[in-house]
């Protein structure tokens, strides 16, 4: 046993490679490489579960999300729906200021994943804004 553990302790502490790093180093990255692993792996299951309750929750009722932010030194609320119909989803965003009322985007997609990926590109919501 105390063979092998002199032999574990001479690797880690010799130098490999170009960079001459350490072999503890190593050791370290790969531990943090099977930990990142396991949060991804959370990560996904989390946004798995939360496209499922939206999915859920739009053949019950429509989405809504509000942004208010500042643009030229005025507010401007910004208001989206992602509502069902028969087999497609709408995704619908209308700008409001003091001044006027207009919509920006009128759009449909197939599924939720369509939808998130049209909102992260061409909008400033995200899917988890929508309750």
């Amino acid at each position: 046993m105390e063979e092998f553990l002199f032999t574990i302790n001479e690797w880690m502490s010799q130098t490999y490679g170009r960079n001459d790093t350490y072999g503890w180093v190593y050791v370290l990255l790969f531990i943090a490489s099977v930990f990142g692993g396991f949060q991804a792996k959370e990560l996904v299951k989390k946004r798995s579960s939360l496209r499922q309750k939206q999915i859920q929750t739009a053949r019950k009722r429509d989405l809504e999300a509000v942004l208010v932010t500042e643009e030229d030194g005025k507010e401007v609320k910004y208001l989206g729906v992602i509502s069902r119909s028969a087999n497609s989803l709408a995704v619908t965003i209308r700008k409001e200021t003091e001044e006027e009322s207009e919509t920006v985007v009128n759009q449909t997609a197939e599924t939720m994943e369509e939808v998130s990926d049209f909102l992260r590109q061409k909008t400033k919501f995200i899917l988890a804004d929508f309750k």
